[in-house]
């Protein structure tokens, strides 16, 4: 209960950090396809609308799971997702006043370039625990009586 408590608020400044920087993001490469719309203007149109979507998600998000009827629950939140991601590159359209490929690469470029770096330092970590990784299983090996 206090774990409830004590978390629901640090999530929510989380959150609110999180689509802040988020917005400012996209906004930042949508300037870089000669967008003309400011952070501010964008801000406010995505959360006209990700406030009620996160609101209905949220009691979606309970309904899942409820077995057996979860599963369609589960398809009625995945289309709410992808409707949450049209109006967001709607707001990004009609903001920056430019065409739908400016507008489809403002949002997803950013996702592209994170996930990018992030696959990359995974790589170069697992590059560099290789070895490390190697010894571990010889010494296990060896202490179990193989070869």
């Amino acid at each position: 209960m206090i774990t409830l408590i004590c978390g629901a608020p640090i999530g929510a400044v989380i959150g609110v950090l999180f689509f802040a920087l988020n917005t400012a993001i996209v906004q930042w490469v949508a300037k870089m396809f000669k967008g003309t719309g400011s952070y501010n203007q964008l801000i406010y149109a995505i959360a006209a609308f990700t406030a009620p979507i996160m609101l209905v998600s949220g009691v979606i998000s309970a309904l899942t799971l409820i077995p057996f009827i979860g599963l369609c629950f589960t398809i009625i939140s995945l289309g709410i997702s992808i409707y949450s991601l049209v109006l967001l590159v709607m707001a990004v359209k009609g903001v920056n006043q430019f065409g739908w490929g400016e507008a489809i690469g403002s949002v997803l470029l950013p996702g592209i370039v994170i996930g990018v770096l992030c696959g990359c330092l995974v790589v170069g970590v697992l590059t560099l625990l290789g070895p490390v990784i190697g010894d571990v299983f010889s010494t296990i090996n060896q202490s179990l009586g193989g070869y």
